[in-house]
């Protein structure tokens, strides 16, 4: 093992996301959240979140699945969603 720093040559960048790469993700942004909708509510009804729990949404794509998850556990909850 290292303490050398990690990088990866295909990281992306800010200037990535600021340009037409992320224009694209926006314009599909509905289309793809749409199309996921139905897992991520079965996956919310199983979770069962309780109003004041505190969740880490990984990998939620957009806004949509830790918006959810912030109503249920309104109003002393906390989400923080990391894609």
């Amino acid at each position: 093992m290292t303490d050398a720093p990690h990088h990866h040559a295909d990281a992306l960048k800010y200037e990535d996301w600021a340009g037409e790469m992320g224009a694209r993700w926006l314009a599909n942004l509905s289309g793809f959240e749409n199309t996921i909708a139905p897992a991520g509510e079965a996956l919310l009804a199983h979770a069962a979140y309780q109003p004041g729990e505190r969740v880490v949404d990984i990998g939620g794509g957009g806004v949509a699945t830790s918006l959810a998850i912030a109503q249920a556990v309104a109003p002393k909850g906390e989400v923080v969603g990391i894609d």
